[in-house]
């Protein structure tokens, strides 16, 4: 089991969507390339910023993917 941070910022939810959904088609692509894969029931991903910003950005829960698979947003997750 290996944990992977991605960090991702950005001046609007728009632009870090973007840039967060082109650096995991790039790990996506790097996987296939070695024949690797993603355990996507255990991926998540976590928004981090002031309480006003994640409350401002929940309403419009981004969409981020993992090539077609939706990645599951959450609020707390655990680092092992």
């Amino acid at each position: 089991t290996y944990v992977t941070n991605i960090t991702v910022s950005g001046k609007s939810i728009e632009e870090a969507k973007v840039a967060v959904n082109a650096d995991l088609n790039n790990i996506r692509e790097w996987l296939l390339s070695n024949r690797l894969c993603l355990n996507l029931v255990k991926t998540e991903y976590i928004l981090i910023g002031s309480r006003y910003n994640i409350n401002t950005v929940v309403e419009e829960q981004p969409c981020v993917f993992i090539g077609d698979e939706p990645i599951k947003g959450v609020q707390v997750t655990k680092a092992l």
